[in-house]
């Protein structure tokens, strides 16, 4: 086939979005809460490893949603073909959410791809290096992620995230540094989704980590809060193409570094070289300083402000 060359343009609105974190965090809220927000239908789906977790929040919400329970069997299976098949199933009811909690059983639970790799290495006697195993496996991994980013609805992912710590040495003594955290799966899997997003588990602060969404860079919420409409703006971006509605997604993105200086300011003067700043550059900041002052004097709008 010869080749072509087109204008670029994206070609779906559909979210891929990974939340990670420790157990206790909040993914499994935070991904229902913006699943429902996203999803005009209702149709959500959760394929569900964490024995049930989210059929707990099903009285939370004002709508139904669906589950498959892949944690529940007696024998469990969390192999990446399991994950798959559930996938193919809620195409088939066309359900428009699905979310996936959480995909670390696909890596690291029974029949998962750590314990492949591991069956894998015996059967060629050599059960001390996995590293020629993964010859077999990583097929595996590649079709379950091609499975994840071809759906043809929403997919949001939840990840369980472990602290990363390394042995240093500082005068000759060892010690471990607390380098963060990481995801529970295989290395990179946060750049193949839209939003990578990691919930904090003291605070279930959700801060945006990575983004192809430009209005979400520097986004840090309690819970998300705020997020679904910024999705809903780029979702929907694309067929709007009017440019006063464009102008006004740009002035919008525009806004973004400022938000979180509006958020730091401790004093009315912070505010004022925040609002200079901007206006300078023809960006309008006057109802987010004047949200922060009143914040900051202890007030609120009052009806008709």
């Amino acid at each position: 086939m010869s080749l072509q060359i087109q204008r670029a343009k994206r070609s779906n609105n559909r979210i891929r979005l990974n939340l990670f974190g420790a157990s206790g965090s909040g993914k499994t809220y935070t991904a229902l809460q913006i699943a429902f927000g996203v999803t005009p239908s209702k149709k959500i789906l959760v394929i569900d490893t964490e024995r049930g977790t989210a059929s707990n929040y099903s009285s939370d919400f004002k709508d139904p949603f669906d589950t498959i329970q892949l944690g529940t069997e007696r024998v469990a299976d969390f192999s990446p073909a399991r994950f798959i098949g559930a996938l193919s199933l809620a195409q088939e009811h066309g359900y428009d959410t699905v979310i996936i909690d959480s995909l670390s059983h696909a890596w690291m639970g029974k029949g998962g791809m750590l314990e492949q790799a591991d069956k894998a290495a015996k059967r060629q006697g050599k059960a001390d290096d996995t590293f020629r195993a993964w010859r077999d496996v990583t097929p595996e991994h590649n079709k379950l992620v091609d499975a994840v980013l071809n759906y043809p609805g929403n997919v949001i992912v939840t990840l369980r995230a472990k602290t990363k710590r390394e042995i240093v040495y500082e005068d000759g003594k060892a010690k471990v540094k607390t380098l963060g955290t990481a995801v529970v799966f295989r290395d990179g899997i946060e750049y193949e989704f839209d939003v990578t997003a990691e919930i904090e588990r003291d605070t279930h602060i959700l801060t945006v980590e990575k983004t192809r969404i430009a209005e979400l860079n520097g986004f840090s919420e309690k819970y998300g809060e705020g997020i679904v409409p910024i999705i809903r703006r780029w979702q929907e971006s694309e067929d709007v193409g009017r440019g006063e509605v464009l102008q006004r997604f740009t002035a919008d993105t525009l806004k973004v570094p400022y938000l979180a200086e509006i958020k730091r300011a401790q004093s009315v003067n912070d505010l004022m070289d925040i609002y200079s700043e901007a206006l300078a550059k023809g960006i309008d900041l006057a109802a987010e300083c004047r949200k922060r002052r009143l914040d900051l004097e202890g007030d609120s709008p009052s009806d008709g402000a």
